[in-house]
């Protein structure tokens, strides 16, 4: 028959899982918001870039337009 220690340590046991999973939960949230911030600032970069060699080969067309028109 269990005895009173046994209640109390397996209410101490439940309590340490629930904290091993509380915590377990908020580190894999606070990951995923990480990676999910890596995601967009990849995507940002990646549109300027974009817009950074679309605006390059204006000018140089641009150059290249006014040197031969001349």
């Amino acid at each position: 028959m269990p005895t009173e220690d046994d209640f109390r340590m397996n209410r101490v046991s439940q309590a340490e899982d629930n904290l091993r999973m509380k915590i377990n939960n908020e580190y894999v949230q606070f990951v995923q918001e990480r990676l999910h911030r890596k995601r967009m600032l990849r995507r940002e970069l990646a549109g300027i870039a974009i817009v950074g060699v679309m605006l390059g080969v204006l000018v140089w067309c641009g150059l290249a337009f006014g040197l031969f028109n001349n």
